[in-house]
């Protein structure tokens, strides 16, 4: 059935036994990327190592500062947009059932420009003790930068002076407006490695302090990692099942597959999948080319984006990612199935018909431990994005169609 099983996660394809003669046909370019992501030479690669050489001093100082911020507020405040929030905010939702240690309220601020959204925000925070996270390596992002004025602005009426002892930034280690403001103010500060792209950035602080501030259990999620790290770094394609995903991805492309459906069985990995959206979208969209991600939730999209998969235009194909089975047993008194075999009866009738039609599929299953298997997913796929972008002669890096609606913007305000 094309079953690949690691640590954390499970893959189940097809497309490992049909496509495996165009697999091997790539080993080669593989071999010499895996090398080149591995050299410590490639630009923005710092995140491959980075699960194995986060120190026990590292974790425990970011645990200090999340404690820190639990005895002083009920409600932090992420400031950041893209790769700056949506990594810590996909963990939190996807692990929102499991125990949490004093963690307080996050909220999330500067991802969009609404102003409704923005001042309900604020009147919700007069009742709260607050602490303000601002995340972004350069400190000029737009969205960012707005939404701290307004922020700074609400904290300085609410705390005076002292305001600015309630501040994190997570910015660039040298460089940058943030960096040069948080230095001048006196904010308490994480660094963001030169050589780790925001949306790579979820296993470091930017993720993983807000994510530990809501009392989640970031141990885990940066052991799950390591273990990642430890499957996915040997080069040999026929044992790192990351990369013949990747491969598999590009010759989907080939074969004029230029859509993928990132399709998730549980409300509370939507999220995920919009940072799946994001990492893959991002890195990959260049030179009129990449696959187009999009999100897609089961099982209300099924009666919509299914029949598209179904019988629309051929040009799509679909992983549904998905989670070890529930062990709430919660009976619906339906041909007495729990919710959660039902849920899996689902995603096996979604699986089974879409191999009978020809819409190549994916399915992943994250283990029985959320938090370690959230840690693990987040490195395959950043690994898996990488690489296929690689294979396709572009740079995973950098993002410069992003750079070119700023610059845009820019000169608009300049104009009115």
């Amino acid at each position: 059935m094309g079953v690949r099983k690691m640590s954390l996660l499970q893959i189940e394809s097809d497309l490992f036994e049909t496509r495996k003669d165009k697999i091997y046909s790539l080993e080669q370019e593989i071999n010499k990327y895996h090398k080149e992501l591995h050299s410590g030479n490639m630009p923005m690669t710092g995140w491959v190592d980075w699960p194995s050489s986060l120190s026990v001093q590292a974790i425990e100082d970011l645990q200090t500062q999340a404690a820190r911020v639990q005895n002083m507020a009920t409600v932090m405040v992420v400031i950041g947009i893209g790769g700056s929030f949506l990594g810590s905010k996909a963990c939190c939702e996807l692990l929102q059932y499991e125990e949490r240690t004093n963690g307080i309220k996050l909220r999330f601020a500067g991802w969009n420009l609404s102003e409704s959204y923005h001042a309900h925000l604020l009147q919700e925070l007069e009742d709260e003790e607050v602490v303000i996270c601002v995340i972004s390596k350069s400190g000029i992002t737009m969205e960012t930068a707005f939404a701290f004025e307004l922020f700074k602005d609400f904290m300085h009426k609410k705390y005076g002076s002292s305001y600015k002892s309630r501040i994190y930034a997570i910015t660039d280690e040298k460089n940058g407006a943030l960096r040069r403001e948080a230095e001048k103010e006196g904010y308490s500060t994480f660094a963001i490695s030169e050589s780790i792209g925001g949306r790579y950035s979820v296993l470091t602080a930017v993720g993983m302090f807000p994510v530990a501030v809501g009392g989640y259990d970031v141990r885990k999620i940066l052991s799950g990692a390591a273990k990642a790290y430890s499957d996915l770094r040997i080069g040999n394609l026929s044992s790192n099942i990351c990369y013949q995903y990747a491969a598999l991805r590009k010759i989907l492309f080939e074969e004029g597959r230029y859509v993928e459906a990132f399709s998730i069985m549980e409300p509370h990995m939507y999220v995920f999948s919009e940072w799946l959206k994001q990492l893959f979208g991002e890195s990959e969209g260049k030179k009129k080319k990449g696959i187009l991600p999009f999100s897609v939730r089961y099982s209300t999209d099924l009666h919509s984006i299914g029949q598209f998969l179904e019988e629309g235009n051929p040009i799509c194909f679909e992983s549904i990612i998905t989670l070890a089975s529930s062990v709430n047993g919660l009976d619906t008194s339906y041909e007495g199935k729990t919710y959660s075999q039902l849920n899996d009866i689902v995603c096996d009738a979604v699986y089974a018909v879409r191999q009978k039609n020809g819409t190549p599929i994916f399915r992943f299953t994250l283990g029985q431990d959320i938090a370690e298997a959230c840690g693990y997913a987040i490195y395959f796929f950043e690994k898996a994005c990488a690489m296929c972008c690689l294979l396709q002669g572009m740079n995973p890096f950098d993002q410069p169609g992003v750079e070119v609606y700023k610059h845009e913007i820019k000169e608009l305000l300049k104009e009115k």
